[in-house]
């Protein structure tokens, strides 16, 4: 029988300091186009039109009717793409850029009015806008790094999408921190990690991914910040290299296959496939893409796999990534990865604008095939990961990136909201039967945020 390793509980934070009236700040780009424009609205029109089968010229005329008026509006959605084929966002809205920046401060929560300020983009690297940080004192308890045996690496769960790798000589890593977020309570639940991290990777720039905030912290205490490149800044995807380096950091950039040696572990960069507009159809512009990476790190006592909301979209998938990784590198023993399924563009609020990038044929393609139940997830959800795990031949799963409900808490669907999307026991125990279906031998093996994995089943 495969070794499962063992969990340790998350241990107690320490208590926080002091409440202060401002616990959070952002600095976000400012966009202008985009935030004008009434996406779900536009995706009503468009979804009514396929449902009642609409011809092309009849469909434009709901378009155009619906931003009638609005002369913004027919400079970035071109309401005539159902007759040329074409997407509805313009280029100059697909590829909007950005002049300002917008800093905010707050209590807690969303920013509050009366403490936002515009900053234009050759002023933040001058770093006058720090200034206003000295208001800001998070309210966070600090955990301790987790006990570990001699010489035995751990993998720390942390929140949302984040986990700390520590190795052998304790040396640490982190993957996508946002324990200073306001995203899913994450500044409320989640304890910050001891210094001392060496180096922090993000896979992507959704905001449960990379988070300034979190980054720049971690950054004023010398860790290595590493993102992956995105060719071209776009709808779905932000510069992370380009708005770290602005705001006065200095990122390094990841690039497929680069593998970087971070004391005695190494850290490969995987292709990001999945989560994309579709899982069908290309955009009508290649560059409008959710760049990113996957990650595999490497330590003396086990290797790990952490995919991050990836699955397969028309320019690859993770499958193939994968299999080449484990050709190079060898069988992963862990796998790290999210059990939810995401059906784009149809299904999934948060992004919500992704649709207006793919061709209006293949847009009403997908939606004939989401009505008939057959549009297949942007993301691995059950059996994609099934398949993963019999790929990279891993002894162990392990979930994540299913939200948070709290600090060394279970991620189960919350009914007071905002909360996860998944059951988490649930997903794992169909993940279960479907490894069983296979005939794979990778065990899930459930853990809360705050827990801790080592392949050695003693703790000392």
């Amino acid at each position: 029988m495969k070794n499962q390793g063992a969990i340790h509980a998350a241990t107690s934070p320490a208590e926080p300091a002091e409440d202060s009236p401002v616990r959070n700040w952002w600095l976000r780009p400012t966009y202008d186009l985009r935030s004008k424009v009434p996406f779900r609205a536009i995706m009503r029109v468009t979804k009514r039109g396929f449902e009642n089968n609409l011809a092309d010229e009849d469909l434009t005329k709901a378009l155009r009717a619906a931003i009638e008026g609005n002369d913004l509006l027919t400079e970035l959605i071109d309401a005539s793409a159902p007759l040329s084929g074409g997407p509805l966002a313009r280029s100059v809205l697909t590829f909007e850029g950005w002049d300002e920046w917008r800093l905010s401060l707050s209590p807690q929560g969303e920013p509050a009015r009366g403490t936002t300020w515009r900053i234009p983009c050759g002023r933040l690297a001058d770093g006058s806008w720090r200034s206003v940080l000295g208001k800001v004192r998070a309210r966070q308890a600090t955990v301790a790094s987790p006990p570990r045996l001699p010489g035995a690496a751990v993998l720390t769960r942390r929140e949302h999408a984040s986990v700390e790798v520590c190795s052998a000589s304790g040396s640490r890593v982190i993957f996508d921190p946002i324990f200073r977020s306001h995203l899913l309570g994450c500044q409320d639940a989640m304890p910050v990690p001891e210094p001392g991290i060496a180096a922090a990777f993000v896979t992507h720039s959704h905001s449960d991914h990379f988070d300034l905030a979190t980054l720049d912290h971690l950054a004023s205490l010398g860790t290595a910040i590493y993102v992956p490149e995105v060719p071209r800044h776009s709808l779905l995807s932000e510069d992370m290299h380009r708005s770290l380096q602005l705001c006065g950091l200095a990122p390094w950039i990841c690039q497929w296959g680069s593998v970087a040696q971070i004391s005695d572990m190494t850290v490969e960069a995987i292709p990001f496939f999945g989560e994309q507009a579709s899982a069908l159809v290309r955009p009508s512009e290649a560059d409008a893409r959710n760049w990113g990476n996957c990650y595999r790190v490497d330590t003396a006592d086990f290797s790990a796999l952490l995919l991050s909301d990836t699955g397969a979209d028309p320019a690859g998938s993770m499958l193939d990534a994968i299999s080449t990784s484990v050709q190079r590198r060898g069988p992963v023993d862990v796998v790290v990865g999210s059990l939810r399924h995401l059906y784009m563009p149809f299904e999934v609020d948060g992004l919500h604008s992704y649709f207006v990038v793919l061709p209006m044929a293949g847009l009403r393609s997908d939606h004939d095939c989401w009505l008939r139940g057959r549009l297949p997830s942007s993301t691995l959800g059950i059996c994609g990961t099934a398949a993963v795990c019999a790929e990279a031949g891993a002894r162990v799963f392990l979930p994540y990136a299913h939200g948070l409900t709290g600090y060394g808490q279970p991620i189960a669907v919350n009914p007071l909201g905002p909360g996860p999307e998944i059951d988490e026991a649930a997903a794992s125990a169909a993940l279960s039967a479907e490894l069983r279906r296979i005939g794979c031998g990778t065990v899930v093996t459930n853990w809360n945020p705050g827990d801790s994995w080592t392949p050695v089943r003693e703790w000392v």
